[in-house]
C-alpha cells in the first residue's frame, strides 16, 4: 500500500498550538523567581497555597502577597508582597491590581505613587471587582475631585456586594463629601451595623451628625472611635489626634 504524504498541519490546529504555547510561556512568566520558600509559612494551607503560587497561580499569588503584608504566619515582607501581587497584576487578577494599588497608593514597598495606584484600581473596576470599585471610589474621594464619579463607583460596590460595611463606608464618605449627610447617615448607620468594631466608621459617623447639627449626638461616636482604637488604627489616613480635637471643640461649645 502506497505511503501518504504527510499533510500540512490545519489552521485550527496551528492556531492551537501556538495558544498552548503562548499559555506555556505565560504560565512561566508569571512563576516568581526565584521561588518562594514555602517552608517558612506557618499553616499547612499556606504552605500549599505557597506552592501554587510558585506555579504561577495568581490566586494564591495573592494570598501569599497578603500573608507577607500583614506578616500572618510569616515574617513581614512588603517587598515579597509586591512582587506578588504584581506578577498578579500582570496577569490581570483583579486583586492582585487592587492590593499592588494599595502598596502604590500607601508607599509600602515602593516610591508612593497615586495616579498609579487609582489607575490599577481602574483596572480592577472595569472588570467588576467590587474591592476595585471600593478602592477606586475612596482614592477618588480623597483627591477632593471627581466626586459624581467616585459616588457611582461606590454605589456599583455596595449594589454588587451589600453585606460588606466596608463598602458602605466608603460611599457614606463621599456622600457627606459632597455635602449630603441625610443619605451619608442611612449609609453609615449600615456601614456599622456590618462592622461594629470598626473605629473609622464611628469617627465618621460622629462627623456626619455634626454635619445634620446633632453634635451632643455625635460626641459618644467620636468617643467609641478612641476606645475601639486605643488611640491608634490600621487605616494611615484616620487621625486619631484630630477625633480628640473634634471632642475638645464639641466638650467646650456645650
Amino acid at each position: 500500500m502506497r505511503r501518504q504524504p504527510a499533510q500540512p498541519i490545519g489552521l485550527a490546529a496551528a492556531l492551537l498550538l501556538a495558544s498552548a504555547l503562548a499559555s506555556s510561556q505565560a504560565t512561566a512568566q508569571s512563576r516568581p523567581q526565584p521561588a518562594l520558600d514555602c517552608a517558612g509559612f506557618v499553616d499547612i494551607i499556606d504552605r500549599r497555597a505557597c506552592d501554587r503560587a510558585n506555579d504561577g497561580d495568581a490566586a494564591a499569588q495573592v494570598r501569599i502577597g497578603l500573608r507577607y503584608l500583614t506578616g500572618h504566619g510569616v515574617v513581614v515582607n512588603s517587598g515579597e508582597a509586591m512582587r506578588l501581587f504584581r506578577l498578579a497584576a500582570a496577569v490581570g487578577d483583579p486583586n492582585g491590581e487592587v492590593y499592588l494599588g494599595y502598596l502604590y497608593e500607601t508607599g509600602q514597598g515602593v516610591a508612593q505613587d497615586v495616579p498609579e495606584a487609582i489607575k490599577l484600581f481602574r483596572r480592577a473596576a472595569d472588570q467588576g471587582s467590587a474591592r476595585g470599585m471600593n478602592a477606586l471610589a475612596w482614592r477618588l474621594a480623597a483627591t477632593g475631585r471627581s466626586l459624581d464619579e467616585a459616588q457611582r463607583w461606590a454605589e456599583q460596590a455596595v449594589a454588587r456586594e451589600p453585606d460588606d460595611g466596608t463598602y458602605h463606608d466608603t460611599l457614606a464618605s463621599v456622600l457627606l463629601r459632597r455635602g449630603q449627610p441625610k443619605p451619608a447617615l442611612t449609609e453609615q448607620q449600615r456601614a456599622i451595623a456590618l462592622q461594629p468594631n470598626c473605629a473609622s466608621c464611628e469617627d465618621r459617623l460622629g462627623d456626619i451628625l455634626a454635619a445634620l447639627g446633632r453634635r451632643d449626638d455625635a460626641r459618644p461616636h467620636w468617643q467609641r472611635a478612641l476606645d475601639l482604637s486605643a488611640g491608634e488604627s490600621a487605616d494611615p489616613e484616620w487621625d486619631a489626634a484630630a477625633v480628640r480635637r473634634k471632642l475638645a471643640a464639641a466638650g467646650a461649645t456645650r
